[in-house]
Formats: structure tokens, C-alpha cells, sequence
């Protein structure tokens, strides 16, 4: 029994599975609704889930930005074998930001973490121009 197109081509799209069968591998795609570069893939090994997340690095300020704004967070893991995500949980947030990873945040349409992270608002130019009294 084969599966129907419409069910192939959404596990192609999301990275579950390319056109060898299932694999684990993380893939790089654009985004259906906004088409910013993304990377697609499984999150774990058993009971996985979809992982679409930004290719944009954190470091422990823009994690902790990320979870607050209700965003996962996922390593990013390079071997011979190809990318692959995995979760990053209270456990592994815990303890910070290994050197040797890259920590990478869920991917949402037009909210990338880096332009947004500012402690007050931008202010207008003055102007220094002479009051009209």
C-alpha cells in the first residue's frame, strides 16, 4: 500500500521523510507563508515531532527571549551523516549554551528574534528647529 501524494508531499515539505523513505535528517526548505529560509526535521529519535526553526544562532539572552515569547528552541547537531534538531528542554536550557552547539528557535512568520530584541523603542530624530512663539 502507498500513501497518497497529498500525504508524501507534506512529509517531503516538512522534512520527515525524503524520497528514500522516513529519515531523521533535518532539511533546509523556505516557508509556505512567509518563504524565509527555515530548516526542517524530526526533533527527537522515538515519538518525534515536526521541527520548522530558523536558521538565525541564539545565544542564552535570545533563548531565554524565545521561551518567553512561547517559542521552542532546538540544538543544531552537524555530523557526516547530515543536520540533525533536537529539542532543548528545561533540563538542557538549565544548564546554558554549549560552546561546541548551535541553539536555534522555532520558526515563526516575520518574527525574527535578533531585529526585535531592543530594551526601549527607537526614538524619532530630533529636530532642532526654532518654536513657531
Amino acid at each position: 500500500m502507498t500513501a497518497p501524494r497529498w500525504l508524501t508531499q507534506h512529509l517531503l515539505d516538512t522534512g520527515a521523510t525524503d524520497a528514500h523513505g522516513i529519515t531523521r535528517h533535518a532539511r533546509p526548505r523556505h516557508c509556505k507563508r512567509c518563504s524565509a529560509p527555515v530548516i526542517a526535521g524530526l526533533d527527537a529519535d522515538a515519538a518525534a515531532g515536526t521541527a520548522i526553526a530558523d536558521l538565525t544562532p541564539l545565544s542564552a539572552q535570545t533563548e531565554l527571549a524565545a521561551l518567553l515569547s512561547a517559542r521552542r528552541t532546538y540544538t543544531l547537531w552537524v555530523d557526516k551523516t547530515g543536520i540533525l534538531l533536537e529539542h532543548r528542554n528545561q533540563f538542557d536550557t538549565a544548564n546554558g549554551i554549549p560552546k561546541d552547539k548551535h541553539i536555534i528557535p522555532e520558526h515563526r512568520c516575520h518574527r525574527i528574534l535578533g531585529e526585535h530584541l531592543t530594551v526601549t523603542p527607537p526614538r524619532p530624530p530630533v529636530e532642532n528647529e526654532e518654536p513657531p512663539f
